[in-house]
């Protein structure tokens, strides 16, 4: 149904500046403003309080560059914008695609690309008879935007993949955040694929914020919900099979989002990012997936506050971090009922391991490579059935500090596992907090006392209830190299 509006506000005597925006984008939130609060103000009443601020500053800018009656056409969808041959200003009504649209021709260029408009069915959508109607906004996209509906109730639900992927794309390649709608589930049927944003300068440039604000993407299948991937020609591929160091990534966020698999037995990482380097960060996600977040040649970014929840299966585990990851900062995260907590399968150096939960797994973290200044610093352990921490290669040097470690009077718990080998070095610092040690052998599951090629050092606060002596001198316990400060 098509609606002609007037909107009439009093006009004002603000000076003009030379960069003024067009009184025809100045008009589309103006008459928006009207629009929620007089016209449609039952429909689109929980939309208020969102534009309310911004709705008025600009109707005082169009005030102020004397333009004080305003003419729009409402209409009911997006899908009517297709017949809808007008000019000037469109106001949708629809609750979730709605907004302010202008009429483009087919020659005028997009400010955000510097190339002619394209429909991508979000926020330009292709015009009758030549040209686009373009949406006017501020901030940040929207899925919704782009057709999702996020109506997934544990049963059923619309399948959003496609209009999750174009929003994906929109927002990188249009360097514009990216929100989800509050507390909503979005099923998708297959993996969407994250574009690269290259470029270090977004490094130092505002970052690229895609927002859950609370909401999850579910998938039924063994497959995984986000892959880093880049443009094979004009194809999105996932770039997760392709060389360290190729198709790096600058200045992401992806916070406040859930991932969760319902697929039973599921066995493929939620979550892969590869080549995250400077200014990228995931933080404060939900991941429900018995493989959580797959990370992947990652220099200078973080991983922080993931909560996952899934099963145990032999060889999997929750966390893991493949190739060179390097001056990382991997703080608050939770592996809870996993094999394996942490799987370091790739050269750590200079990374930040602290105040994660590692609880009721079997091996807490695996160093499966070279190390290489990592300080594993007040993490929270408990009922690890078999190693806190094992390392399978040169530890070049490690600090364990300020943990608090909980054997559960297990004689098959230990602290750590390693290899001997020449130029180890692993300081462990006063200030863990050793509970229900089942005797005072658990420290070290291996018995290096014939090679002696490791240096270790064991310090012990003074209340520790360790006998000294045992320590010493029973080297079929602890290695030649072991020296022990109390």
């Amino acid at each position: 149904m098509i609606t002609l509006i007037t909107a009439t506000f009093p006009a004002l005597n603000f000076p003009k500046e030379a960069d003024y925006p067009t009184q025809e984008d100045w008009a589309a939130f103006s008459a928006a403003a009207e629009l929620n609060y007089r016209i449609l103000s039952g429909a689109w009443s929980d939309k208020s309080e969102e534009f309310k601020e911004q709705t008025n500053n600009l109707a005082q800018e169009i005030q102020a560059i004397g333009e004080n009656v305003i003419t729009a056409i409402t209409l009911d969808t997006v899908d009517d914008l297709a017949t809808y041959t007008g000019t000037g200003l469109v106001i949708v009504k629809d609750i979730d695609r709605g907004g302010n649209f202008v009429s483009k021709t087919v020659i005028e260029i997009n400010p955000n690309t510097g190339s002619l408009y394209v429909a991508n069915g979000g926020t330009v959508f292709a015009k009758l008879g030549g040209g686009f109607w373009v949406r006017q906004y501020s901030g940040a996209l929207n899925v919704k935007w782009f057709g999702a509906k996020g109506d997934w109730n544990g049963t059923n639900g619309t399948d959003d993949t496609v209009a999750i992927q174009k929003a994906l794309e929109y927002s990188i390649l249009n360097k514009k955040c990216l929100d989800f709608d509050e507390n909503v589930d979005y099923l998708i049927t297959d993996t969407l694929l994250l574009p690269v944003n290259t470029g270090i300068e977004n490094s130092y440039k505002a970052p690229l914020i895609i927002n859950g604000r609370g909401s999850s993407i579910v998938v039924n299948s063994n497959i995984p919900l986000l892959d880093s991937a880049y443009y094979n020609g004009a194809v999105l591929t996932s770039s997760i099979s392709t060389l360290p160091e190729t198709n790096m990534s600058f200045g992401v966020i992806i916070e406040n989002l859930g991932f969760e698999n319902i697929f039973n037995g599921n066995t493929e990482y939620a979550v892969r990012l590869k080549d995250w380097h400077q200014g990228s960060i995931i933080r404060n996600c939900a991941i429900r997936a018995n493989a959580a977040l797959d990370m992947y040649n990652c220099f200078y970014s973080k991983v922080l506050n993931i909560i996952t929840s899934g099963v145990k299966i032999n060889g999997l585990s929750r966390f893991r971090f493949r190739s060179n990851n390097n001056l990382m900062e991997i703080k608050g995260l939770v592996a809870v009922d996993s094999n394996i907590g942490y799987y370091f399968d790739g050269v750590a150096d200079a990374i930040n391991f602290y105040q994660n939960s590692i609880e009721g797994v079997d091996i807490g973290v695996i160093f499966n490579s070279e190390v290489r200044s990592i300080n594993i610093d007040s993490n929270y352990i408990e009922n690890v059935t078999d190693t806190m921490f094992k390392f399978n290669s040169y530890v070049f040097s490690a600090t364990i500090d300020n943990n608090y470690c909980n054997f559960l009077n297990d004689s098959d718990c230990y602290l750590i596992d390693y290899v001997p080998l020449h130029s180890n070095n692993i300081t462990i610092g006063n200030g863990n907090n050793y509970v229900d040690m089942h005797s005072d052998y658990n420290f070290f599951k291996t018995k290096d006392n014939t090679l002696g090629y490791s240096k270790i050092t064991l310090n012990l606060a003074p209340t520790t209830s360790l006998i000294l002596d045992d320590l010493y001198v029973n080297n079929t316990n602890f290695s030649t190299q072991l020296r022990i400060d109390k």
